[in-house]
């Protein structure tokens, strides 16, 4: 079960940006394997229906937020698309209306939605009382197989807009008067919890092209991009992460060919993000070696 829930797990945001809502997260991760290891298969089976669709919801958020010409129509036809401003308002959408919208969006064929739907007429037969058992070990880790790659192919849909969303908020932010006042950290963390990125967002990050920029702000977005690298690491996702992303070799690189005039310049802008990322766990001691000592 363990092996099933960190699959989904690398979809699902890393912060909610909200308590309760994190919180709502732990208690389905928990109720799904509780009752799987209790040989309750079927309520195993509702708790990750229910992750599922708090991925499709965030999907859908993250499209409306920012990227509303993507949804503009659907939103106009419906007014309870248009309403939604957080991510779980989309919960009080009937789940296979919302499914066949938001899919929709994407043009999928009719037969390719109709098989994302199945999952909720499953959930829906294990919810009613039957008075049976319907699902047996196999048959749930069938769904739980089918079910993620479904995932996986809604998420690539979407990686570009995720891309893109990204893209333009790290050069809106180097670009404004609040990169002299913050670090890279300050940044990360209230994006995490802003756009709500998963696992699989941020390593989608790590596979775009470096931007050319002045110094400091390339020493910024490289170490953003260590930030996701470590990240990844720390929680398990690290053979998501293509083998030429090392971020902590390239900045090191970096900052051992420029100049040594150069090097006290960046000095204190490197030192504050590597205590940064040090507080959240990460190994930088190659990067702190890095540049020469101040008594040098």
């Amino acid at each position: 079960m363990e092996e099933y829930i960190q699959k989904l797990l690398y979809y699902l945001p890393i912060d909610f940006g909200d308590t309760e809502n994190n919180e709502y997260k732990t208690y389905l991760v928990c109720a799904c394997c509780e009752n799987y290891t209790n040989e309750k298969f079927q309520f195993s089976l509702m708790a990750f229906h229910m992750l599922f669709m708090a991925f499709l919801y965030k999907e859908f958020w993250t499209l409306k937020t920012y990227s509303h010409e993507r949804v503009e129509r659907l939103c106009r036809a419906n007014g309870q698309f248009e309403s939604v401003e957080n991510v779980f308002d989309s919960s009080i959408i009937p789940e296979q209306t919302f499914i066949d919208s938001y899919l929709g969006v994407f043009s999928w064929h009719a037969n390719k939605r109709s098989e994302v739907k199945e999952f909720v007429n499953k959930r829906d037969r294990c919810a009613h009382n039957s008075g049976f058992i319907q699902y047996d070990q196999e048959a749930v880790g069938k769904y739980f197989d089918d079910v993620l790659k479904n995932i996986e192919k809604i998420a690539l849909a979407n990686a570009e807009n995720i891309q893109s969303t990204f893209k333009s908020s790290i050069m809106r932010y180097i670009n404004s008067p609040a990169f002299q006042t913050t670090s890279m950290g300050d940044f990360i963390q209230r994006e995490l919890a802003d756009k709500k990125y998963s696992y699989r967002d941020i390593c989608a990050f790590l596979t775009l092209d470096i931007p050319d920029l002045p110094l400091s702000k390339k020493i910024a977005y490289l170490f953003a991009m260590i930030y996701f690298q470590e990240k990844c690491k720390q929680d398990n996702f690290q053979e998501y992460i293509g083998e030429d992303c090392d971020y902590v070799q390239q900045l090191s690189n970096l900052l051992s060919e420029i100049s040594t005039e150069e090097q006290e310049q960046v000095r204190i802008q490197v030192g504050y993000e590597v205590e940064f990322l040090e507080g959240q766990g990460f190994d930088l001691n190659e990067i702190s070696n890095t540049l020469p000592a101040e008594n040098e």
